[in-house]
């Protein structure tokens, strides 16, 4: 709630200065939208993530990895609302920009991956998901170690995935090295 206050009172002045295309602002805007998310204010949270990426396009233009960033996070907003189309309209934005800026193969990409396997489980595309799925696992665990927060979601999502498709000795091995690196 105290970073919330903080992002509002920081996003009056810069909108008080007639500041709108600034940098500054689209990032509160950010992350002023994950704090609502964070309390399933979700609705709330896109129109402030809307907000950003206007603002992030404006100045850096469509193809930049910051605004890269807005398009993964509004994606990921999209799919808690279960607006897969939308949701998929933004995942694949960013990820032809962090792509382009990036390589196929940067921690970032990963992100990318992850949340566009979601869709594609939706959408009971399951070989391409687990493909992704893998792959952003292979990237966090090289870049992030095997500890980390983020490896060690998509590994237990790879697991069940696994399960999903009648794999459990797959499903097996990883959940038995996620025990293990607890």
């Amino acid at each position: 709630a105290e970073a919330l206050e903080m992002y509002g009172k920081g996003r009056k002045i810069l909108e008080d200065q007639g500041r709108v295309d600034n940098p500054d602002l689209a990032t509160l805007y950010l992350n002023m939208a994950l704090c609502k998310m964070a309390w399933k204010e979700v609705d709330a949270g896109i129109v402030l993530l809307q907000k950003s990426r206007v603002i992030r396009q404006r100045l850096y233009g469509a193809d930049h990895p910051l605004t890269a960033s807005a398009y993964l996070h509004l994606g990921r907003a999209y799919l808690a609302q279960d607006l897969d189309e939308a949701a998929k309209e933004q995942l694949d934005l960013a990820a032809a920009t962090r792509l382009k800026a990036l390589g196929p193969d940067h921690v970032d990409m990963a992100d990318v991956y992850r949340a566009q396997a979601s869709v594609l489980i939706r959408e009971n595309e399951i070989p391409k998901a687990l493909a992704l799925m893998e792959h952003a696992f292979k990237i966090f665990k090289r870049d992030l170690g095997p500890r980390h927060e983020q490896t060690q979601d998509v590994q237990a999502e790879l697991a069940d995935v696994y399960l999903g498709l009648g794999r459990s000795s797959d499903a097996l091995v990883h959940l038995t090295q996620l025990a293990q690196s607890k």
